[in-house]
């Protein structure tokens, strides 16, 4: 203290100023980072917020948080919503599940939005203690047929080809018994439709009218039956009779 008195009486003036502005300086670096320490972080804005997260599911903050964006995204890119936050999302109850493969964690859950009536089926994959990278092993899917329960709106998660690709090949019967199959195909460069794919009836018709309308009657009652719109597939009845 007697130092500092010192100082302020023998000092030059602008040894005085010089040094004031360096405390001045100091204190205000001092404040500034005060300041950051205690101001929480920004919040990402992902437009929905899963309610339940944390005690429904064992997902690390970051996983979470992109899963959210992702789900967003695909409500974002099928509806014109502006400024809309959804917080009725939930993990649906019973559906969370893990396994282990050496030293990396699977998890599966869906997570239902009540409010837009959509569903989302959820795999992430992260390794222990190497949670934060960059590459988040996150997927988002329509639910199996049987996990659906909003069954007079679209799965928005997969385009309409992805989601009957995992039921397919699919194999009925029409008539006395008659098989018939169906599977994705593509359309040739010179056809309509070029390139695009479309569902391929296979029935052994022999020039039978009736049998391929009954095989085409078959399968768009069986899209129904899985949820899935049959007007948003290309249909071609083929008949592989020889």
């Amino acid at each position: 203290m007697e130092g500092i008195k010192n100082f302020l009486r023998n000092a030059s003036t602008g040894l005085k100023v010089a040094v004031g502005g360096f405390l001045a300086l100091v204190l205000v670096i001092i404040v500034v980072a005060i300041v950051v320490l205690v101001t929480p972080g920004p919040v990402e804005d992902t437009h929905v917020e899963v309610a339940n997260f944390e005690e429904a599911t064992e997902v690390p903050d970051d996983y979470q948080t992109n899963i959210q964006k992702l789900m967003w995204g695909a409500i974002e890119s099928n509806d014109a919503l502006n400024n809309v936050v959804f917080t009725d999302a939930e993990v649906r109850e019973g559906s969370y599940s893990e396994t282990t493969s050496g030293s990396a964690t699977i998890a599966k859950f869906i997570i239902d939005v009540p409010s837009m009536r959509y569903s989302f089926a959820v795999t992430a994959s992260w390794a222990d203690g190497n949670v934060d990278t960059e590459d988040k092993s996150i997927y988002l899917e329509c639910p199996h047929y049987l996990d659906v329960i909003y069954t007079d709106t679209k799965c928005i998660a997969a385009t309409p080809i992805e989601q009957v690709e995992r039921y397919l090949p699919h194999y009925d019967y029409v008539g006395d018994g008659k098989l018939v199959s169906v599977m994705k195909r593509k359309y040739d460069v010179f056809q309509e439709h070029a390139g695009e794919p479309y569902l391929a009836i296979n029935v052994n018709a022999c020039g039978d009218a009736g049998v391929m309308e009954a095989a085409r009657n078959v399968v768009v009652q069986w899209l129904k039956s899985i949820y899935l719109d049959p007007n948003d597939y290309y249909l071609e009845v083929l008949d592989t009779c020889q």
